[in-house]
């Protein structure tokens, strides 16, 4: 779905559900289409068409996280009983940029520059990745963790994620070969970062009490960025130059355990609901803003056919479909601010 431009119909020819991660400054959208019997095609949506962009030779599956403003695409290729790999679209060109030796992986997010970063699993455990200039780099997490996963990168080559330390998850940055714990908001006991503008201000998540709360790092502030009246949590996961975040605020339909999601956007200190278009699904994520401020999401039908489990993987521990670990809805459709 989009916001700013009007309602996306939808996915690829065949499709049930659909999903866009990522838009670049060029209006460019990248996600997924799903199909009936558990597949899906990693999607381009240019100009009002949706374009297939295949997945690595001998795979059936595929879903693109990130774009840049050259139209160069990162996500991943699997098949049904198998982990997914690192899949960079540039051009005419599916490249695998799965590590030696690594079980699985993922490019979750690539700048101007080229640059990309995501996750590669060897040896069991959890790496955040970077590959750039033809180089993989293994991001090392904070010190005591157990493992790392890396979902955003800005043009100066700032890298957001999250360490994972007994158990625990805690934002974190690495930037000019250091790497920084984000902390979060007053007694929050798991913080995720999920985005990076060119100015370096962050946003994310922090769990306090079981709640999650959108979280913006600016300067030294850590910001709760809140929800609106009746929220049950909130999580931002994109931030434009110009300050403005996106995500998502989730009520508790009468305090009966019943959620859903509404795609939300912070601006100017205004906590704004993104409607979607008249008669759709109430249920939406938006994922990804521009610098024209247009954003793109999800929205949840009311009924959706069951997610391969490696899709759900795949998508939950990049911070799509709010860290996964918390709320993890299904990745569906299309949709613009």
């Amino acid at each position: 779905m989009e916001w700013r431009r009007g309602y996306s119909p939808g996915g690829l020819p065949g499709s049930v559900e659909n999903g866009a991660a990522s838009i670049n400054d060029v209006g460019e959208a990248v996600g997924v289409s799903y199909y009936a019997g558990n597949y899906s095609d990693a999607t381009e949506w240019n100009g009002g068409t949706a374009i297939n962009l295949g997945s690595l030779p001998g795979y059936t599956y595929s879903g693109a996280l990130g774009v840049n403003d050259v139209g160069t695409a990162v996500g991943y290729s699997a098949n049904h009983d198998s982990f997914p790999l690192a899949t960079e679209w540039s051009g005419d060109n599916i490249i695998n940029l799965a590590p030696p030796g690594a079980t699985s992986s993922i490019a979750a997010g690539i700048n101007n520059v080229g640059q990309i970063v995501g996750s590669s699993e060897i040896g069991g455990v959890d790496y955040a990745t970077e590959w750039s200039g033809g180089s993989v780099m293994f991001l090392k997490g904070l010190p005591g963790s157990s493992a790392s996963f890396a979902s955003g990168i800005n043009n100066v080559g700032q890298v957001v994620g999250f360490s994972v330390i007994g158990g625990v998850d805690y934002a974190t940055e690495w930037s000019g070969g250091s790497v920084i714990n984000l902390g979060g908001l007053p007694g929050s006991i798991s913080t995720q970062a999920n985005g990076i503008n060119d100015v370096g201000q962050v946003v994310g998540g922090s769990e306090i009490g079981g709640v999650e709360y959108a979280t913006e790092w600016s300067g030294d502030s850590i910001i709760n960025l809140g929800g609106f009246p009746g929220s049950a949590g909130s999580e931002a996961f994109s931030i434009n130059d110009a300050g403005h975040a996106v995500g998502a605020t989730q009520v508790d339909l009468n305090e009966g355990g019943e959620f859903i999601e509404y795609a939300t956007e912070w601006s100017g200190g205004k906590v704004i609901v993104l409607a979607g278009p008249p008669g759709a699904p109430s249920d939406y994520v938006a994922y990804s803003i521009n610098d024209a401020g247009e954003a793109v999401g999800e929205s949840n039908p009311a009924v959706v056919p069951e997610l391969s489990p490696w899709a759900m993987t795949a998508l939950g521990f990049l911070g799509l479909g709010f860290a996964g670990y918390r709320w993890r809805p299904k990745l569906a459709g299309a949709t613009n601010v």
